[in-house]
């Protein structure tokens, strides 16, 4: 009983799991580009602001 009750929890959390993990790296992705976009809009900034 316990084996099998077992068998079940792994096949039903290695998707979440994996699930969880594309998510994250999704959110990861965004962030990068988000701050990536927040450092080129604030050098354009400076140097509109320089020039």
């Amino acid at each position: 009983m316990r084996l099998i009750v077992g068998l079940v929890a792994i096949l039903f959390l290695r998707p979440i799991l994996y699930l969880l993990k594309g998510l994250w790296w999704v959110l990861e992705f965004c962030f990068m580009i988000l701050v990536v976009k927040i450092i080129l809009g604030s050098v354009r900034w400076m140097t509109s602001w320089i020039g």
